[in-house]
């Protein structure tokens, strides 16, 4: 009796197991490859390269990422984080080993994104259905190209928004020869721009806003008169505000 109710046991855990083996195999069917092995919030160096366009690099320090090139600088992370989902995009279709890799436009290929040290290559549409091919070593796949406007976007669409850097705390500032007071120097810790530009040759005209921290590091903006473009003189971009901070207000009211 002992026996008998030990091997029904037994087999009751061989059934369980292979069914449990067979669930998986199928869930293993029905998942979607991905592009890349990569989990999107791992990747910490990311490198752009485009055709006839500078370099893009960024690097995840911490908790943050920074810009590497074209301009040294904190760099917009709601836009990488968009950037990196391209690791886990899904495969829509895997293209034969024969298929040559130039007359999918990925030899040369216009635009590399490499995701640590995973290059990966962006071609042609395809005609159809419009999807994108890619290729990463040496095999070609189809995906969906709802990525592709971060792939092409400017290198200051990736700068961060915030003017004053999280790494920089101003104690002290002047603004046309003004001293800033304390509030002031917390309200353009907190100020972000609605768009970050690139300022090329345009003529400078404006006021000095010169910034100190801790460490005795400047930090320097020419502001536009109506206070809504604010020029870094560092790095030559535009930092462009839905409003000037309410202390320029008052200072131009005083004005």
């Amino acid at each position: 009796m002992t026996c008998r109710w030990l091997l029904n046991l037994l087999l009751l855990s061989i059934a369980l197991f292979l069914s449990w083996a067979v669930q998986q195999a199928l869930e293993r069917d029905q998942r979607v490859p991905q592009l890349t092995a990569l989990h999107p919030e791992s990747i910490e160096r990311i490198r752009l390269e485009r055709r006839g366009q500078p370099e893009i690099a960024l690097i995840r320090k911490g908790d943050h990422w920074r810009m590497e090139a074209p301009y040294r600088v904190q760099a917009n992370e709601e836009r990488i984080r968009q950037l990196v989902r391209i690791a886990a995009t899904p495969v829509l279709r895997a293209m034969p080993e024969t298929v040559s890799l130039d007359t999918l436009g990925l030899a040369p290929a216009a635009i590399t994104l490499t995701l640590e040290n995973l290059p990966i290559l962006f071609g042609d549409n395809e005609p159809t259905e419009g999807n994108r091919y890619v290729a990463r070593e040496g095999r070609a796949f189809l995906i969906g190209d709802g990525f592709y406007p971060h792939l092409i976007a400017p290198a200051e669409t990736y700068v961060s928004r915030q003017l004053v850097p999280l790494d920089f705390h101003p104690i002290q500032g002047t603004f046309a020869g003004e001293r800033l007071t304390q509030g002031a120097l917390e309200e353009l810790k907190a100020l972000k721009a609605e768009e970050v530009l690139a300022l090329g040759k345009a003529p400078i005209r404006g006021q000095l806003l010169e910034l100190r921290d801790d460490q005795q590091k400047s930090l320097r903006f020419l502001i536009s008169p109506d206070g809504m473009h604010w020029i870094r003189l560092d790095l030559r971009l535009i930092y462009s505000v839905a409003e000037p901070p309410l202390w320029m207000r008052d200072w131009e009211e005083i004005q």
